[in-house]
This record gives C-alpha cells, structure tokens and sequence, in this order.
C-alpha cells in the first residue's frame, strides 16, 4: 500500500502470519520485498505492520534499510491508545445554531 500526503510517501506492507493456535514469525523476505519497494516507489518510509512478530535477521536487515517494524505488541498499543483516546474525547456538540453534526447527516 502506498500512502500519499503533501510532505511525504510511505510504503506499507501488511503482513497476517497468525495461524490458529501458533503464530508465525515474519522473516527477512518481507524485509527484502519492501526495502527494495522504497527505492522504486522514491518513498520517504517505509513500513512491515504484522499481527505476529519478526525474526532476528529480519530486524537487523530492517534496522539497516530504514525500514520501521511494527509487530503485535506495538500493534495492540496503538489500538489500545485510540480507544482511550476516542473515549476520553467529548462528544461533537452543536456550536450554532445553523452548525450541522453528524445525527444531521
């Protein structure tokens, strides 16, 4: 996936290597598949987001590239963090009378 702004490019890869009852670390291919992808796409970043975690190898080829890893545990955080986030966030309010929120849409 390749996200866009008007400052920078990130390319993403998205890696499922959970199997029921095990789970599968993420090897250096994947690494090698997106590092590579950075130079070709011209990307500032790029990153290997997976629900599982990453081998040894693939975290120091990853560590040498530039590619930033994001396995389960920083994955459940950042979920973890939105939540509270939104709930600790008030409710969108009617600021005027003519304002429309949301329930009007």
């Amino acid at each position: 996936m390749l996200l866009r702004d008007k400052d920078s490019v990130i390319f993403l890869a998205s890696v499922d290597h959970s199997v029921a009852g095990s789970t599968q670390l993420v090897g250096i291919k994947v690494v090698q598949e997106i590092a590579s992808a950075k130079s070709h796409y011209s990307a500032d970043e790029c990153w290997v987001i997976t629900n599982s975690f990453f081998t040894e190898p693939a975290k120091r080829l990853a560590s040498s590239n530039h590619v930033r890893l994001v396995d389960r545990d920083q994955l459940i955080d950042w979920v973890l963090a939105l939540k509270k986030k939104t709930a600790d966030s008030p409710p969108i309010q009617e600021t005027t009378k003519n304002s429309r929120t949301f329930k009007d849409l």
